[in-house]
């Protein structure tokens, strides 16, 4: 793994994950691979007891992570790949809380979603998950009620942010929004930048 992406959904890691592909640092471990390889129970596992985890057997076969749910173990997955840098996709902070309460946590989620039915036990437990770690509480934002409260959304991202920020080498961290394009992120990497658009996806 040599890339490590510690942004949360709906920051543009969609675009991110395929732009990290097309210069060469893929492939991607991204929800959609966990869904893909069944991993929600070994995710969870994980993240429920992250100094017990095999974050390398995790992240095998794997260039980089984005989003959900490699992105909360971030400081896990740096003690494992020394050598890892770190990218934290950030936006608007209100703009984020409003994105995400429309669409991960709306009521159309992997929690409540009848096309998950088969792994929807399996999808609650690693959402519990990762909740847990992004609110830093076991309740994981839900009675609390910060889960639906767009400003407590807001507040949590912010705070999330800079927990990252303060935990990460400066020298191994790049803040980055889409908007920014190819140019900070090739720096960062060390990589010439493509002559192809920076690319978009997964608009809300």
């Amino acid at each position: 793994l040599q890339v490590i992406g510690a942004g949360c959904g709906r920051t543009g890691t969609t675009s991110l994950s395929m732009a990290l592909e097309r210069l060469g640092f893929g492939p991607c471990h991204s929800m959609a691979a966990v869904a893909k390889m069944v991993r929600e129970r070994p995710w969870a596992r994980a993240l429920e007891e992250p100094e017990r985890a095999d974050w390398r057997g995790l992240l095998s076969g794997f260039g980089c992570s984005v989003d959900f749910p490699a992105s909360v173990a971030y400081q896990w997955l740096l003690a494992s790949f020394p050598d890892a840098k770190v990218i934290l996709t950030v936006r608007d902070p209100h703009d984020w809380a409003r994105s995400v309460a429309t669409t991960i946590w709306s009521e159309y989620s992997a929690e409540r979603s009848a096309l998950l039915a088969p792994f929807r036990s399996a999808a609650r437990r690693l959402g519990r998950a990762y909740r847990a770690h992004f609110f830093e509480d076991s309740d994981g934002g839900v009675m609390s009620g910060e889960l639906r409260d767009t400003r407590a959304l807001a507040t949590r991202f912010e705070a999330w942010n800079a927990r990252v920020a303060a935990a990460v080498p400066p020298e191994r961290l790049l803040v980055f929004r889409a908007s920014d394009g190819w140019a900070p992120l090739c720096a960062f990497l060390g990589v010439p930048v493509p002559r192809t658009p920076f690319p978009r996806a997964n608009d809300s």
